[in-house]
């Protein structure tokens, strides 16, 4: 869509001779001017007339209305137009148009558009305004979305995978962006890890959310990536990242202390990132939280909060319902009783308590940690999806269950082929074969053993007659040689031509 970027009389210039090949060479936008308005009118296939005025000594004298088409924004954008990064000096719709114009290869110009003065919402989140194109527009009509996204706060290039952008907040809680599954893990790997393989329940597609929080970039799923029990999450050392066995419930079903430190492990081109998996709390006080208030600034909630529920606005913006689902319930780390733990929905919209052998939704927290700075044990790296063979070492082989040698027993031998068998005197004999009850059903491997009757051994043959290998002898015929003829004896004749 370069064509379209130069100003408006030269690009009604262009349409004009576009559909009015006539006037090439004719008008210029030195040589002319428009009197009145553009007006919607379908003649000759074409959608809009206007009245050109031709001014003095330029070429061009008195006035013509002519037809041609205008540019319809709509199809312009068919697929919808791209993403644009507007600066955050930005506060209306026309101080967006050079940012939106420069992507897509346009001049829309404030005096083209409906909403030249409209304010921009200024959220850290994507946002989609409609692009109206004046009636009285020399060069456009029709409307289009532009989907807008201000410039990053600040940058941070070493902040892990997805944005390295800050769109909303600060370095102690701020808000990055969305991150994709492939980026940072996707719901099977994450299970994979959490189960190592054992047992699979049903995952959701998921996608990530990148804050600050507490000083420490953290990754949250856009929703639960699978239900689980509160149990199950806490024999598998998710529930706490405290490296101790933390607050555990005298439950049947969490029958011993179980290290709460479970760490995943992410390698890219940037190189390898650590991460340290939780679930979340609502207060910091695990023993008593005081559900009338907010939630803690230093939880994760708190900052999710920030952007809203189901297309509901918060602080920093709101997620659309195909990037995430803040309806979801999942577990907290709050215990209620003996055997119970509390669970809300990610937006807060909803909390209660259950047994915590009923399932409710997984929502891992991972915070990023610098392995140079705090000492990990080595990490069994089981995110990674991979499947390879491995060595099976067989240990205690009952002799007794191995593979023999099967005896064969006589049989008829007029019914069964023999081998030929020589004797040291070169006579032929035949010895009949043998076939014996068999003493295992199924396959087993040879073994040696001293007993003698079910050793094998090698075959050995015995009386072979002895033959001398001799060389062939090459005989000629005796074939009488021609005799040659002296052709001076000839008379200028050869015998036997014709």
């Amino acid at each position: 869509m370069g064509l379209y970027t130069e100003p408006s009389m030269e690009l009604l210039c262009q349409q004009i001779v576009r559909d009015n090949p006539g006037l090439a060479g004719k008008i210029t936008p030195d040589s002319i001017g428009v009197r009145g308005v553009p007006v919607a009118k379908n003649v000759n296939g074409r959608n809009t007339q206007i009245t050109l005025v031709g001014k003095p000594g330029k070429g061009f004298a008195g006035e013509i209305t002519v037809y041609y088409d205008r540019l319809n924004l709509a199809s312009l954008f068919k697929s919808g137009p791209n993403m644009v990064s507007i600066p955050r000096s930005a506060q209306t719709h026309a101080e967006a148009l050079p940012a939106f114009n420069e992507l897509n290869g346009l001049n829309l110009t404030a005096s083209d558009i409906t909403s030249p003065n409209v304010a921009l919402m200024k959220y850290a989140t994507p946002e989609t305004v409609t692009l109206t194109a004046h009636a009285n527009s020399l060069c456009y009509t029709g409307s289009c979305k532009m989907t807008y996204v201000y410039e990053p706060i600040a940058m941070y290039p070493k902040s892990g995978p997805g944005p390295k952008g800050l769109m909303a907040g600060n370095e102690l809680y701020g808000f990055f962006g969305l991150v994709s599954a492939e980026e940072l893990f996707t719901s099977d790997e994450m299970v994979y890890a959490l189960y190592n393989g054992t047992t699979w329940p049903n995952r959701y597609a998921i996608k990530w959310l990148k804050f600050f929080l507490n000083g420490a970039v953290v990754f949250v799923p856009t929703r639960a990536i699978c239900n689980v029990t509160w149990a199950d999450l806490y024999n598998k050392g998710a529930i706490f990242d405290s490296g101790d066995a933390g607050p555990r419930p005298k439950s049947t079903y969490t029958p011993v202390d179980v290290e709460q430190l479970k760490y995943m492990v992410k390698r890219d081109d940037e190189g390898t990132h650590y991460f340290r998996m939780s679930i979340p709390y609502y207060t910091e006080n695990a023993a008593a939280p005081d559900w009338s208030k907010p939630p803690s600034i230093t939880s994760i909630l708190s900052l999710t909060s920030k952007l809203g529920s189901v297309n509901v606005y918060g602080e920093w913006g709101t997620l659309s319902t195909t990037d995430a689902n803040f309806l979801d319930y999942v577990w907290l780390r709050h215990q209620f009783g003996a055997d119970q733990a509390y669970y809300q929905s990610i937006s807060g919209s909803y909390r209660s308590y259950t047994y915590i052998y009923t399932s409710s939704g997984f929502w891992p927290i991972l915070e990023m940690f610098d392995v140079a700075n705090e000492p990990v044990p080595l990490i069994d790296e089981g995110a990674e999806l991979t499947w390879a063979p491995s060595v099976v070492t067989l240990t205690d082989i009952d002799q007794n269950e191995s593979l023999r040698v099967v005896p064969i027993t006589e049989t008829s031998a007029a019914a069964n082929p023999r081998p030929l068998v020589f004797n040291t005197d070169n006579t032929e004999t035949a010895t009949p074969a043998w076939v014996r009850e068999t003493s295992s059903d199924s396959p087993r491997p040879l073994l040696a053993t001293t007993d003698n009757d079910e050793r094998a051994y090698s075959v050995a043959v015995t009386g072979m007659a002895s033959v001398k290998i001799r060389p062939i002898i090459l005989t000629t015929d005796q074939i009488a040689q021609p005799s040659k003829i002296t052709l001076g004896d000839t008379n200028g004749e050869l015998d036997g031509f014709q």
